[in-house]
């Protein structure tokens, strides 16, 4: 019999990076025979994943129409609860916090995991209490990164598992075009006013060079504002969201992260597996993990705008820099790669199941 496993997240339908990081694991484990996978939705009615997954991912949407906050979460609950009665699942893997405070009183799950996708110190006081509350009743706790593994010692068993590359590059990037690159959701904190603040600072340096920020969210309309206000129509463009976005790496000279706090982030570890030099604040948590600073990238004071314009600056001015970056940041990629991530989830999925 395979193992059932049942993954809970917010919105399987949306393009963000959660989503794509539940969609790659969900691939990952659906190739193996020994795994039966099902996703569950919470906030979705109906649609598919944004990203490509493996058709023998089951799909349960969960909405409800309730308007009130309170009966909604009790309502969401039930059926949570109801859908993991009935699915008799081996292991629950919860990717947000409301969710995994509530997985301990799930009893019909074998074993239950908290996997988290935000680091711990941005979380306010008081969820930071809740989840030393909770998590504590969970059978195990899976960390993006060793940084945010030192908070969670109240914890006995806490794994850190990144996440894994959501495609291997058929090529590298030739590093030649006048093309910056950023990806992500157009929201507070992902940053992107800091990029456009520092591409104002450098804006007489940079005419030559197309800024590609590509994504959607609730700050677009801020955004296009504040680069029409910065006269920088002419070099910032945004992008929809696109399934070719391998060559969006591969047609870029520099990618650029201004994000003002990460899990691990999944654009670095694409950006760097299609060989382009990486210029990232040095935001809790993430870019620390992938970024060797002046070896494979640029790692910026967080914060710090003018640092970040200077960095960008460097890598435009010198071509020479760019591909000794981009070389170096192929190196250590294979840590990424979908079956080394497989294995790390195998052997915990094997301890909290006693499988040997």
């Amino acid at each position: 019999m395979p193992i059932k496993i049942l993954i809970i997240i917010p919105n399987i339908t949306r393009s963000a990076g959660t989503e794509r990081a539940v969609c790659n694991l969900a691939n990952i484990l659906s190739k193996s025979e020994k795994y039966q996978l099902t996703i569950l939705s919470i906030k979705s009615a109906n649609g598919n994943p944004y990203y490509q997954i493996n058709n023998k991912v089951k799909i349960i949407h969960c909405a409800v129409s309730v308007k009130n906050k309170l009966l909604k979460r009790i309502q969401e609950y039930r059926k949570v609860k109801n859908i993991c009665d009935s699915g008799k699942f081996d292991i629950a893997i919860g990717t947000y916090s409301a969710i995994n405070t509530q997985l301990p009183f799930i009893r019909s799950i074998k074993k239950k995991i908290a996997a988290e996708h935000i680091n711990y110190d941005y979380a306010p006081f008081f969820p930071k209490i809740v989840r030393r509350i909770f998590y504590s009743l969970l059978d195990a706790v899976v960390l993006l990164t060793t940084a945010d593994a030192v908070n969670y010692k109240f914890h006995k068993n806490v794994v850190v598992i990144p996440n894994s590359l959501s495609f291997i590059p058929k090529k590298q990037s030739l590093l030649e075009n006048k093309t910056i690159l950023s990806i992500g959701r157009l929201a507070y904190q992902k940053g992107f006013d800091r990029l456009i603040a520092a591409i104002a600072l450098i804006k007489e340096k940079c005419l030559d060079w197309q800024v590609r920020i590509i994504g959607n969210g609730e700050d677009k309309d801020k955004l296009k504002k504040q680069i029409e206000n910065c006269g920088l129509k002419e070099i910032i463009s945004i992008i929809p969201p696109t399934d070719k976005i391998e060559e969006e790496y591969y047609n870029a000279a520099i990618y650029v992260m201004s994000s003002r706090y990460e899990g691990l982030p999944m654009v670095l570890i694409e950006a760097k597996s299609c060989g382009l030099p990486i210029v990232s604040f040095n935001c809790p948590e993430g870019p620390s993990d992938i970024i060797l600073d002046g070896i494979n990238g640029f790692l910026i004071e967080k914060d710090n705008v003018e640092l970040l314009s200077k960095a960008i600056i460097t890598l435009i001015e010198n071509e020479e820099l760019r591909k000794q970056f981009g070389k170096e940041a192929t190196r250590d990629i294979d840590r990424f790669k979908p079956e080394h991530i497989g294995l790390l989830w195998e052997k915990l999925f094997n301890n909290l199941l006693d499988i040997s």
